[in-house]
């Protein structure tokens, strides 16, 4: 059998085929995902082009396995006009609601949905959407991707339900005092054996649609994971993730894999977009690739008596409301000096929170994964030499996502 797994990201969108007979990945292609261009609100038929580009590159399959970030989410009130709405991603970054913020802290939902309260996530964005106070279907964005291109079985992802902080991990069904009681959340799909629905070619041949993974519990999945292992996976953002443990409750997140099995994490850690905000400060490419050759090739010490904060974003990790990234000058910044000071920031992140973490887990190796930890060079080794831990990079051409869904094609067997 082939299958087509696609790994619909936030800054790319990634494909290839597995070979399941021969055990073998081919044909690895690449498009821009939906946050190009810095848009928070993307328009649905641009999305489903790009989806469609992948089917067209690769022609020839007999089944899809799909992962895509989180926290995104379509209001339609006609599905007929699903092509003409939009998709709500995670960088829309609405303000919290403070009636919504008192319902969720105060009946400490927290602990149903693994989920700590922040802005950009669907509860709070949802507010702000135009037919918020109108009957109207909500969809994740790998159910309107099959809606609009075959036959949809009305049964939402489990992953992408519980990255909404509105559905219950535990009792695996939406919390209905979060939704709101005119949208339509659909149940979701808790065997991954079944598809989520079915492709329609043009030749009228209808094609198994399986997975619907959040692409952190993907990249997991490319890894032989144990307790006293940590992934740190880099990408538009990152996460660092553990397998979970009761007395995690309190100070992680928590996010589902398959069945009663759970993942502990803290998400929302700059990484790639930041970076990529403090690169377009400068206007000319020159002064942009000197940026990122400073990020990826520098490994100087040099003393810095500026600091420039990652947290620039609401809901992100270490959130700093007091700076504004617009305030700074090319004319008064060099591109090299801002990337080794951002560099520093980054490795003293990940320190920061490693040190949290090892106060009540014993952890004895770092697995990295995503793009930039392979970017940056001598990473693992630096990491090691800032949190005293082992640190590994997953070492393969083939991106983590895409290795995690050939696992997962493997765990459940799709070609007998």
């Amino acid at each position: 059998m082939i299958a087509l797994l696609i790994d619909f990201g936030a800054s790319r969108i990634k494909s290839c085929l597995y070979d399941t007979q021969h055990n073998r990945l081919l044909n690895i292609y690449s498009t821009p995902g939906a946050s190009f261009n810095n848009i928070d609100i993307v328009p649905l038929r641009v999305l489903n082009e790009s989806f469609n580009q992948h089917i067209e590159y690769h022609k020839k399959f007999n089944s899809i396995i799909i992962c895509c970030e989180m926290h995104g989410f379509i209001l339609c009130e006609d599905v007929k006009h699903l092509p003409d709405c939009s998709y709500i991603s995670w960088r829309s970054n609405s303000s919290i609601n403070k009636n919504y913020e008192n319902i969720y802290k105060n009946s400490n939902y927290r602990n149903k949905t693994g989920i700590t309260l922040r802005s950009g996530l669907p509860y709070c964005n949802l507010i702000n959407h135009e037919l918020f106070d109108k009957d109207a279907h909500f969809f994740t964005l790998i159910d309107a991707l099959i809606l609009l291109n075959g036959e949809w079985m009305n049964k939402s992802p489990i992953h992408l339900a519980a990255a909404t902080a509105m559905y219950d991990i535990f009792k695996n069904d939406w919390i209905t005092e979060l939704c709101k009681d005119n949208h339509q959340h659909y149940p979701s799909m808790k065997d991954f054996s079944e598809p989520l629905g079915y492709f329609r070619t043009d030749s009228c041949r209808e094609i198994p649609v399986f997975g619907g993974l959040g692409d952190l519990q993907a990249s997991i999945f490319s890894l032989e994971m144990k307790k006293d292992i940590l992934n740190l996976n880099l990408g538009t953002g990152s996460q660092i993730s553990m397998i979970y443990e009761k007395a995690d409750m309190n100070d992680y997140d928590l996010r589902p894999l398959i069945g009663n099995n759970y993942v502990s994490t803290i998400t929302h850690i700059p990484c790639g977009r930041v970076l990529q905000m403090y690169a377009n400060i400068f206007s000319s490419k020159k002064s942009q690739l000197e940026f990122w050759d400073s990020i990826f090739e520098d490994d100087s010490e040099k003393r810095l008596s500026i600091n420039y904060p990652l947290g620039i974003f609401p809901g992100s990790y270490n959130y700093n409301s007091d700076f504004d990234i617009s305030s700074l000058s090319e004319d008064e910044i060099d591109p090299s000096t801002l990337a080794i000071s951002l560099k520093k920031a980054l490795f003293q992140q990940y320190q920061e929170i490693v040190e949290r973490i090892l106060r009540t887990r014993d952890i004895n190796k770092i697995l990295i994964t995503g793009s930039l930890g392979h970017k940056i060079k001598s990473f693992s080794g630096i990491l090691q030499i800032y949190t005293g831990i082992e640190c590994k990079t997953a070492s393969n051409k083939f991106d983590s996502t895409l290795l995690g869904l050939k696992n997962f094609c493997i765990d459940q067997n799709f070609d007998s």
